[in-house]
């Protein structure tokens, strides 16, 4: 079965299932209309026996379709709707919390289904232009063009040989140059990321910036059939006057070009410094992202606000708020 992007990927769901504090369930549904994938993460209530709700994985997915019927599309969604409507009733789930995919804009398709909100915008590089010429701007190319003479040399790690050396660059980064920032972030741990490199296995590497033989700066990227994504990074901020990121995103985009990939992703911009840095690598590239509500059971949903009694309202679901 050929998935849209790694994140859709099963081994993506079993990986992230531990840290995100649930069970990877896989759901399929199919009729004559098509055939829609829904895959998830269950966590329990802690609050009520035998029940449940349930979230995409780290990451961007939600369910999508994967074959339909032209002209039958809201016949294969109503379907769907129907079907999971009776596993959510047969396996206790109270809730559901979508993270859709920005770039396949599956949230369209569910739009009746689901209550949709913009949660934030993500940014990405189009690969099937001249990127250099076409996506970064002129102040990018020099700063690319100065750390390639100022000696930044780059190291690509197809095994994750060095991936002890990103953990501290990563851990370190938010600990000097963002601090004050890191609540806005989930900080994985050593354990996650020595597993995000097994368990994703040629479909994971590092890049690498050297100064000196030292490693200043990396950018753990994952990648799918269509698309790459610079997942985490890590930089040394005393070593920040060589730009050695910028350099680093630029092979990586020439990586990604030469492998036939159609975008690059740089993730979620959180903050506007973070946003403007991002949008000089990309003149258009600026990707909508969507999450998705909707409550399977309403009456166990009230009744685990009154159990948990003080919740936070803007917070879904509302009783782990």
């Amino acid at each position: 079965m050929i998935v849209p992007d790694i994140y859709f990927e099963e081994y993506w769901g079993v990986l992230n299932a531990e840290e995100d504090g649930g069970t990877y369930c896989s759901y399929a549904y199919e009729d004559e209309n098509g055939y829609v994938l829904h895959r998830f993460i269950k966590r329990p209530t802690s609050i009520i026996d035998g029940t449940f709700d349930i979230l995409s994985p780290t990451g961007f997915s939600g369910p999508v379709i994967l074959n339909v019927r032209k002209g039958r599309e809201m016949d294969l969604i109503r379907g769907y709707d129907k079907d999971f409507q009776n596993y959510c009733d047969l396996n206790g789930i109270v809730a559901e919390y979508i993270r859709f995919s920005p770039w396949i804009n599956n949230q369209q398709d569910f739009k009746d289904i689901y209550e949709l909100k913009h949660h934030a915008c993500t940014i990405g590089i189009d690969l099937q232009n001249n990127f250099f010429d076409l996506e970064f701007t002129s102040q990018t190319r020099r700063v690319v063009r100065r750390a390639e003479k100022s000696g930044v040399q780059i190291e690509f790690d197809f095994n994750c040989q060095t991936i002890t050396e990103f953990y501290k660059l990563y851990t370190d980064m938010f600990e000097k140059k963002m601090k004050g920032e890191s609540d806005n972030y989930d900080i994985f741990s050593e354990r996650y990321i020595r597993d995000l490199a097994t368990q994703c296995k040629n479909h994971i590497f590092l890049i690498n910036a050297l100064v000196d033989n030292r490693r200043i700066s990396s950018q753990l990227c994952l990648h799918s059939d269509n698309y790459l994504h610079g997942y985490l990074c890590g930089s040394d901020p005393d070593f920040s006057k060589y730009n050695a990121h910028s350099l680093i995103t630029y092979k990586a985009c020439e990586w990604g070009k030469n492998n036939h990939k159609t975008a690059y992703h740089l993730g979620a911009a959180r903050t506007e410094g973070i946003y403007n840095y991002k949008m000089h690598f990309t003149r258009k590239g600026v990707y909508d992202f969507y999450v998705g509500y909707k409550i399977r059971s309403r009456d166990l949903y009230n009744q685990l606000i009154a159990l948990k009694g003080k919740i936070n309202d803007s917070y879904f679901p509302a009783y782990r708020g």
